[in-house]
């Protein structure tokens, strides 16, 4: 989810009525569903399925997603690292 619609590469698709809870009990309108690129360590990513969300004052990324993607991940005490197929550090 992102509220950055510069991260999106072609056109939305409309989401109607549909809605993320963030803090308490709000709720965020989505607005609609994309392709987005991410810069990253190792390169660009190329996401689909993103939600847009204006005001969510945040990226999120989906550990699911990302696996979809091709990334494998593992972490330590100190961070979440995400591979590609051939080994590299991506994220």
């Amino acid at each position: 989810m992102t509220d950055k619609p510069h991260l999106f590469r072609g056109p939305l698709k409309k989401v109607e009525r549909r809605y993320v809870k963030v803090g308490g009990d709000a709720r965020l309108s989505i607005k609609g569903i994309g392709n987005a690129q991410v810069r990253a360590k190792g390169g660009v990513l190329n996401l689909p399925k993103v939600l847009y969300v204006p005001g969510l004052g945040v990226n999120l990324l989906s550990g699911t997603a990302l696996c979809e993607a091709g990334l494998r991940g593992s972490f330590d005490q100190h961070a979440l690292y995400m591979h590609d197929r051939k080994g590299r550090l991506v994220l």
